[in-house]
């Protein structure tokens, strides 16, 4: 179901507690913030920025519709990204990226369109020095190019590499500062019990290793009225993952059944920069909450350091809230949603990134909620900041 844009997501200097009605459902939101401006946006329309030394509001409209649409904003690049699918009947599978020319997401942008050879779902994007990748969870294909060559418009011929075989549920890596010297896919290996973790150097050299984890995947979440005490399927792991500054260490997101709850595990992976490529699971931490879900997270690292899950918190008598943690703490509610969701379906989404206005201070998380209408449709958005 097609979504409204969000015009106010950041209309106020600090943005804290801003609700914003997207007009359907799923709302998949992802947000992005440079130090001068904030962008949104919601799943099947155009994002929406907010310039925050004018508070004024701008709709990207040249932007277009995209389904399962990401906003990106590279802080080494000074640069702004988006990847969302082609959904159009009769045309084949394809993904749209564009690339703003400047810090200015109110500029001007180059699109392009990347066709595929099967169908894709839900792309993500990594950034490290001058290339960037973009990755899906189910078409087994990679593409690479240069930001350079996204920045000029002339970025219409990306390279490409394939998932390893047996993998599924692709994921790019994202980090803070963006100027690593790898960018990295990790996929589930097919059985929820190991991952693939892919390297790819600047020379576009590509490494490729399988490390087991132990089980994961949770089989389902409980959000209240939606599934009348049924579980409700969420999306395969893994659901986020990050590179530690300075490049040693790949946090994975996965979810794991505790008891008849569903949590959150972030897997920490070292020395994934290293020569031989060689990376060891050092370990992993859960993030639980009694007699809740936690479920589709997003991971962040703030300019100190500090490493935070931001992801949603439901069960059987909590409607969907936003919760986050810090790395190894325990999950704290910032916003607890006040009804249950009257919409068929909850989406895929958390975003959590480094609020550049405040230096890097914070985090600038979105998720969906559940509180009360502002019109008459359903499919909610919170923003705030974290801690």
């Amino acid at each position: 179901m097609r979504a409204r844009a969000v015009l106010l997501l950041l209309a106020l200097p600090g943005c804290q507690g801003l609700v914003t009605s997207t007009g359907g459902n799923p709302p998949d939101p992802s947000i992005a913030a440079s130090a001068t401006w904030g962008v949104q946006s919601v799943n099947d329309d155009y994002p929406s920025a907010v310039n925050l030394d004018t508070v004024t509001g701008v709709a990207l409209t040249d932007r277009g519709p995209g389904a399962d649409r990401r906003i990106y904003y590279d802080h080494f690049a000074d640069r702004w990204f988006t990847v969302s699918l082609a959904l159009l009947a009769g045309t084949p599978p394809a993904v749209y990226v564009s690339a703003s020319s400047g810090p200015d997401p109110s500029g001007v942008w180059y699109p392009y369109t990347y066709l595929l050879s099967s169908a894709a779902d839900q792309p993500s994007m990594g950034f490290a020095q001058n290339i960037a990748i973009i990755a899906d969870r189910i078409s087994h294909t990679v593409l690479a190019n240069t930001i350079t060559n996204l920045e000029y418009g002339v970025g219409d011929n990306p390279w490409s590499f394939a998932t390893p075989t047996g993998s599924v549920y692709s994921y790019a890596a994202r980090s803070r500062d963006g100027d690593l010297a790898f960018n990295y896919v990790v996929s589930d290996g097919q059985n929820q019990s190991s991952v693939f973790i892919q390297r790819l150097a600047a020379d576009l050299t590509l490494r490729s290793v399988q490390i087991g984890t132990g089980p994961f995947g949770s089989g389902g979440i409980r959000v209240g009225a939606l599934n009348l005490g049924s579980l409700y399927a969420i999306t395969q792991s893994p659901h986020d993952v990050y590179v530690g500054a300075g490049g040693h260490h790949l946090y994975v997101l996965v979810d794991i059944p505790n008891g008849a709850d569903s949590c959150l595990r972030i897997l920490d992976f070292y020395d994934v920069a290293a020569s031989p490529f060689a990376p060891t699971l050092q370990g992993h931490t859960d993030y639980c909450l009694a007699g809740a879900d936690v479920w589709q997270g997003s991971i962040a690292q703030n300019i100190d350091g500090t490493i935070y899950l931001v992801a949603h918190c439901s069960g059987p008598s909590m409607p969907i809230s936003m919760c986050y943690a810090v790395l190894g703490g325990g999950m704290v509610i910032k916003k607890a949603g006040t009804v249950f969701s009257t919409v068929s379906r909850v989406g895929d989404y958390a975003t959590a990134t480094p609020y550049w206005r405040d230096g890097g201070h914070r985090i600038l998380a979105t998720t969906e909620i559940g509180l009360p209408q502002a019109q008459a449709y359903d499919g909610e958005t919170w923003v705030d900041l974290i801690p």
